[in-house]
């Protein structure tokens, strides 16, 4: 195994899916973090009071909705098909079966949504998706120079959409961790399997 696979196994695999699993045995557990509430009243509070967080909200609200990721993955698609690249879309299809597992996992935990809300809430599925699209775009993009500003944009990307759904009252913090820990693990682990 050469060292970049060690090092995505490790950091990209076995790490997110203990961080996961410790969330995950949290929330079993019902022991509710207080920072997680805190963090979660803090930013629900404050987009109730601005106007222009509510705005930003919405925006990225829309931006991190099923159809615009499918969009997304849709013309990623079409642009390696039409230029015959076929193992980077097959990369990109099993990576992005990752979004299954949000529902499923979000019903296993029946986690309770902050403030009231009705529904599941653990892991969030805006931060899964939103998570699992952004690394399919920077392992694409890793040989090449845009690498950077891959990762650069799609962080902010990622972490709007992560602060947005705990704003609108949707989803704890800890339930953004965890979707993002369970996109970085699979894709992780697809980019292993199916690398040259």
């Amino acid at each position: 195994m050469s060292r970049q696979a060690a090092a995505v196994s490790v950091l990209g695999v076995l790490v997110p899916l203990a961080v996961f699993g410790a969330l995950g045995w949290m929330v079993a557990m019902r022991d509710d973090a207080a920072w997680d509430f805190r963090l979660a009243r803090f930013l629900y509070e404050t987009s109730l009071e601005h106007r222009p967080f509510q705005a930003a909200e919405r925006f990225f609200l829309r931006w991190g909705d099923a159809k615009s990721f499918a969009a997304g993955v849709s013309g990623v698609l079409v642009f390696l098909l039409a230029t015959k690249r076929l193992r980077e879309a097959a990369f990109v299809v099993t990576a992005m079966t990752v979004v299954v597992l949000g529902p499923l996992l979000t019903e296993a935990f029946g986690r309770s949504l902050p403030f009231g809300g009705r529904g599941d809430s653990f892991p969030s599925g805006h931060a899964l998706a939103s998570m699992a699209a952004v690394a399919d775009v920077i392992v694409l993009l890793a040989p090449t120079r845009l690498r950077w500003p891959a990762v650069a944009v799609g962080a902010l990307l990622v972490g709007c959409i992560g602060v947005s759904v705990v704003s609108d009252g949707g989803h704890w913090p800890t339930d953004v961790l965890a979707g993002w820990c369970v996109s970085v693990a699979w894709v992780s682990a697809v980019w292993l399997a199916l690398r040259p």
